[in-house]
């Protein structure tokens, strides 16, 4: 017995099936793109068609710039939204459209694509010492959060990364920790996913908490306080060869311990020294290393992800980076 398709997969179909007729098809296009008043509708159709983005737009020049105009048009509401919640502690600086493409599979063959709002904003003087909480809710039950605390001027920044490689563990992902420290001034990125290969999710439903704004706590990588037996490298059993992780000439290892027996854990502390962007395949993320007093962007991570877009990590001059790496059975 054949499956009845889904109200939302047949939709394209009845599309095409419209557009097969010119007169239809014309009549279509001046109801959309000629009358005035339908921009709820046509966010509407975007909003079903989303999967078929390319197709839709190849329609015709009209329903190129049509759509592509309608998105614009709702990521900008979605963008206002924001800075009117974020008021007293952001200034909105700039926001961007970005896809990603990936691949589904190991052949490579079939590609899909994630689309982002990327928001840039200044952290606004007044809040050193505090740690700020952004959240929204979206679909009208879902709810997303971003956190970071927030240092004085001119202050010297320690940032951890983890990563694991051990046999069991097939995919070796990167952890960037989760609430990273922005120096007063700087700038932070959030990247508000509204579509992906799982879901979309309609703008018009994201809604902006009130901040929180609470006093900041140490925050320690999970692989540190996991282990209690710390040994600087030259007490340890199983001693790395240390020219393997040296990352010259942009970050100087300056401090090694490990922990650990069956699974071992190394904890290696770089300082940034050295001006450039680079890519170390140890450490596995992007990493550029910025003159003092250069302004910083930092993109902040969805609390309760381990790994979600890849971004650069900007350093300063002096900043410390700490690299987590477990190894073993």
């Amino acid at each position: 017995m054949q499956r009845k398709e889904s109200k939302k997969a047949t939709i394209p179909k009845m599309m095409a099936r419209v557009l097969q007729y010119q007169d239809a098809s014309d009549k279509l296009t001046q109801f959309l793109f000629i009358k005035q008043g339908q921009d709820r509708i046509r966010r509407i159709i975007l909003a079903f068609l989303i999967a078929d983005f390319t197709n839709l737009i190849l329609v015709s020049g009209q329903w190129y710039v049509g759509f592509h105009q309608t998105l614009k048009e709702w990521l900008e509401d979605l963008d206002n939204r924001f800075i009117k919640a974020h008021l007293h502690i952001l200034s909105f600086k700039n926001s961007d459209f970005l896809q990603t493409s990936f691949c589904v599979d190991n052949t490579k063959t079939k590609k899909l694509f994630r689309w982002d709002r990327t928001i840039i904003s200044e952290v606004l003087n007044g809040f050193n010492g505090k740690c700020i909480t952004i959240a929204f809710k979206y679909n009208r039950k879902y709810r997303s959060q971003y956190k970071f605390d927030v240092l004085p001027s001119n202050s010297k920044r320690v940032i951890w990364i983890a990563r694991e490689q051990t046999k069991h563990n097939f995919e070796s992902v990167t952890q960037v920790m989760n609430i990273q420290p922005i120096i007063s001034g700087d700038c932070v990125k959030i990247a508000i996913n509204f579509y992906n290969k799982m879901t979309f999710i309609d703008p018009d439903t994201i809604e902006f908490e009130e901040p929180q704004i609470e006093q900041s706590k140490e925050c320690i990588c999970p692989i540190q306080s996991l282990f209690f037996d710390w040994v600087s490298i030259q007490y340890a059993k199983q001693r790395p060869q240390l020219n393997d992780y040296q990352v010259h000439p942009h970050l100087n290892l300056i401090d090694c311990r490990c922990a650990g027996v069956d699974t071992v854990a190394y904890q290696f502390v770089y300082e940034a020294c050295e001006l450039g962007s680079f890519r170390n395949d140890l450490i596995g993320i992007p990493i550029e290393v910025v003159q003092q007093g250069q302004e910083v962007v930092t993109e902040l991570n969805k609390v309760g992800l381990v790994s979600d877009r890849e971004c650069k990590l900007q350093l300063r001059k002096q900043d410390q980076l700490i690299f987590y790496l477990t190894s073993g059975d």
